[in-house]
């Protein structure tokens, strides 16, 4: 997915590219779902609650915050949501999964966590055209806050209902049970993982090295 893509490999690739110049790495980026197996891909990252059953997933760090945002000059003008369900009378990005289907928005967590099915003033496929939606002013958009902190330290974006952020699933890197692990996809995967650990870190990544 893109944002495991952006945020995961992005700082890892030329890295490690530089590191084993011996080995060919191809990163494939899809919002569909793929069948790692059946495309001959060695691995494949997705939320930890999306890998399929039957493989070995390891976490890439720490679980993920997703938050709402906006831009200031949205908020002034439609004003600044107090509660969840203030969000039905504001513009409200939707995002479709890697399977197709909407995806609704969960804030908060524990007893306290709803899920809400919006009306969408508009509906896009990945979370970088959302975030870019919300920056130039078209409404509120439901993302990683790793992917906008940035955004919102420049004061581009703006938290709306931080007391209802949701924390979710970390990445996880994902292989077949029934292979044995190469070895240049064991030193990717111990690379990922320590620079996800010293903090240099619905669309599937998948990796494929020879």
């Amino acid at each position: 997915m893109s944002d495991a893509a952006r945020l995961v490999l992005g700082p890892v690739i030329a890295r490690y590219s530089a590191e084993h110049p011996d080995v060919d790495l191809e990163v494939v980026v899809q919002d569909a779902m793929v069948d790692i197996v059946g495309e001959g891909f060695d691995a494949g990252i997705r939320f930890g609650d999306r890998v399929p059953e039957d493989m070995i997933a390891m976490p890439l760090g720490d679980p993920l915050l997703w938050v709402m945002v906006a831009s200031p000059a949205y908020l002034e003008a439609a004003g600044v949501p107090e509660s969840p369900e203030d969000l039905a009378r504001h513009r409200c990005i939707g995002m479709r999964t890697g399977t197709g289907a909407m995806y609704h928005w969960e804030l908060g967590a524990g007893t306290a966590a709803r899920t809400l099915n919006l009306t969408w003033s508009a509906v896009v496929d990945e979370s970088a055209l959302a975030i870019d939606i919300a920056r130039n002013h078209g409404g509120i958009a439901y993302c990683l806050r790793e992917r906008v902190a940035d955004l919102i330290e420049a004061g581009q974006l703006r938290e709306v209902l931080p007391r209802w952020s949701s924390p979710g699933e970390a990445f996880h890197i994902y292989y077949p049970s029934r292979r044995q692990q190469p070895e240049a996809l064991r030193r990717f995967i111990t690379m990922i993982r320590d620079e996800a650990r010293t903090g240099g870190a619905q669309r599937p990544t998948s990796v494929n090295n020879g």
